[in-house]
């Protein structure tokens, strides 16, 4: 099944200031059911998600690093669902996604 961004919802954001920049937390929603739970604590360092099915059992996921590279490694199967297509997640690194997201930008 590959999602698209649509299908994607983000809700109950919060910001804040943080140490180099404003900080957000918010909840991420694939539909009408909450998948996680995101944050940026603004102190420069990266966002940090952390999946609801963390429990489910870890399954592997593989694309390509910043550099082009091929990484591989364990995740949860809603956070695989949320990778999408090589060409999807390349652009997703490439324009900050995450940020443009969740700081409404």
């Amino acid at each position: 099944m590959e999602n698209k961004l649509s299908d994607y919802s983000v809700k109950s954001v919060k910001t804040f200031d943080g140490m180099e920049e404003t900080g957000f937390n918010a909840n991420l929603y694939r539909g009408s059911k909450k998948i996680a739970s995101v944050i940026d604590s603004g102190d420069g360092g990266e966002t940090n998600v952390r999946w609801l099915d963390h429990g489910s059992g870890g399954v592997v996921i593989s694309g390509r690093n910043f550099s082009g590279g091929v990484h591989v490694f364990r995740g949860t199967p809603e956070e695989k669902n949320t990778r999408g297509t090589s060409e999807q997640r390349t652009n997703e690194k490439r324009h900050g996604w995450t940020k443009r997201i969740f700081s409404g930008r």
